[in-house]
C-alpha cells in the first residue's frame, strides 16, 4: 500500500497561495500587504520585546504633554529630544553653548524637522504623526520597488516583512526618543521611488536638513539612478540622466547652504575627545567589534554579502567596486559615531539595489524561498533601538 506524504514544497505552497488569494490580491494589495506587515511587527514587538510597547509610548506622552526630564528620569524613562525641534523652530540660527556629551549638539544643522514645526505649528504630537505617516510611506515605497524589480507580490511582501525587522523599517514605529532616523530612511527610499527630478531634489533637500547621514547615505540613491537598467556602467547615458543631476543638484544646494550657515552664524557641532561623533572614537569602536555590530541588518547583512560575491563572479567590478565604496563609507561613519544600529540602517538602500541581481542570477522560486527565510529571521529576531 503506497503512503500518502506531503512535501515541504506542497505545504510552502499552500500557505503562499492562502496569502495571495486572502492579502495579495486586488486592487489595494500593497495596502494590504502594508497593513499586515507593520501589524505582525507590532505583534512580535510586543511579544518578544522585555520594554512593553505601551511604556515606550507612555513616556513618549508624558514628556509631549511637557513632564520634564528630571521627572521622567526618576520614572524609569528614556531622555527625549522632541522638546528641541520646538526650541530650534523658535530660533533655528541661535548659536548655543551645547556640550558635546550631550545629543542635542549634533542636532543644530538638522533644521528641517524644527522648520516644518514653525511653518505648520505642529506640535510634538503632531510631529509623531508626520513621523508614522512617512514610516507608512516607506514601506508602501518598498513594496512598489520590490514588486517593479521582481513582478511578484510575494517577494515584495516578504521583503518589506524582513525590512520591518530592522531598525531601517521599523525606527518610525519603535523611535519616539526624537531621533527622526526614520524620516531620513522614508525621504531617500523615495527618492528612488519617484523618477520625478523636482521630487528626488525635494526629498534629498529635506534629508539631508533632516540628518546629515542622509547626504553621506544618498550615495546609494546615486548608484540606484546610475544602474537603473542595468549593473553597466555608461557615461554618456550618466550625463544625460535628469534624476543624477538632480541629486547633484541637492547635494550642491545643501552643502552651500551649510557652509554659509556656518559663517555667518558661527554653530557648530563640537568634536572634543570623548564626543560621540568623530574620528576620535573610532578607535574605541574597533574595540567593541564583535557580531552584535550586525544587529543593524539582522539576516539581511546576507545580501549585501552576497551580492558583493555575485558581482565579483561575474566580474563586473566597477558596479562592484562603487557599491562597495558606499558601503565601506556607511561603516566608516558607523564607527565614527558610536551608533551601530540607527548609523548603519542609513544605508538600507543596498538592500533594494541588490534585489534586482538576485532576480537576474536566481529562479522566481529561490529568490522567494530566499527573501522568506530572511523575513522570518528578522521578525523571530527583531532589532529594535
Amino acid at each position: 500500500m503506497k503512503e500518502n506524504t506531503i512535501s515541504f514544497d506542497t505545504i510552502i505552497s499552500s500557505i503562499e497561495k492562502n496569502i495571495e488569494k486572502y492579502i495579495l490580491s486586488g486592487s489595494f494589495w500593497k495596502w494590504k500587504a502594508l497593513f499586515l506587515t507593520v501589524g505582525i511587527t507590532i505583534t512580535f514587538y510586543i511579544l518578544l520585546n522585555t520594554t512593553p510597547f505601551y511604556q515606550r509610548y507612555k513616556g513618549f506622552y508624558l514628556h509631549a504633554k511637557g513632564v520634564s526630564h528630571t521627572e521622567l528620569v526618576k520614572q524609569g524613562y528614556n531622555w527625549y529630544y522632541w522638546y528641541f525641534f520646538q526650541d530650534l523652530a523658535k530660533e533655528p540660527l541661535k548659536k548655543r553653548n551645547i556640550g558635546y556629551q550631550y545629543h542635542e549638539c549634533n542636532m543644530v544643522y538638522r533644521l528641517a524637522v524644527p522648520m516644518l514645526a514653525r511653518i505648520t505649528g505642529l506640535n510634538t504630537f503632531g510631529l509623531f504623526g508626520v513621523q508614522w505617516l512617512l514610516g507608512f510611506a516607506q514601506i508602501f515605497a518598498l513594496i512598489s520597488l520590490i514588486y517593479s524589480l521582481t513582478r511578484s507580490r510575494l517577494n515584495a511582501f516578504y521583503f518589506a516583512l524582513g525590512a520591518c525587522g530592522i531598525y531601517y523599517g521599523n525606527g518610525f514605529l519603535y523611535d519616539v526618543t526624537g531621533f527622526t532616523d526614520s524620516w531620513v530612511f522614508c525621504l531617500i527610499t523615495l527618492a528612488i521611488y519617484t523618477r520625478n527630478p523636482l521630487l528626488i531634489f525635494l526629498f534629498t533637500q529635506i534629508a539631508f536638513w533632516t540628518d546629515e547621514r542622509g547626504l553621506i547615505n544618498s550615495s546609494y540613491v546615486f548608484l540606484w539612478w546610475l544602474f537603473i537598467e542595468s549593473y553597466t556602467f555608461d557615461f554618456k547615458k550618466a550625463l544625460q540622466n535628469k534624476q543624477l543631476w538632480a541629486l547633484v543638484a541637492s547635494w550642491v544646494v545643501y552643502l552651500v547652504g551649510r557652509f554659509t550657515i556656518m559663517s555667518l552664524y558661527h554653530l557648530e557641532i563640537p568634536l572634543e575627545e570623548g564626543s560621540a561623533t568623530g574620528f576620535v572614537v573610532m578607535k574605541e569602536m574597533f574595540g567593541w567589534f564583535n557580531s552584535s555590530i550586525w544587529r543593524g541588518y539582522e539576516a539581511f547583512v546576507i545580501l549585501p554579502i552576497l551580492g558583493f560575491y555575485l558581482l565579483y563572479k561575474k566580474q563586473n567590478y566597477i558596479a562592484l567596486g562603487l557599491i562597495l565604496i558606499s558601503f565601506i563609507i556607511t561603516m566608516v561613519v558607523t564607527f565614527m559615531t558610536l551608533d551601530t544600529m540607527r548609523t548603519m540602517s542609513y544605508g538600507g538602500l543596498i538592500f533594494v539595489i541588490f534585489i534586482r541581481l538576485f532576480k537576474d542570477n536566481f529562479s522566481e522560486k529561490e529568490l522567494r524561498y530566499f527573501l522568506a527565510f530572511l523575513a522570518i529571521i528578522n521578525i523571530i529576531s527583531p532589532s529594535f533601538y
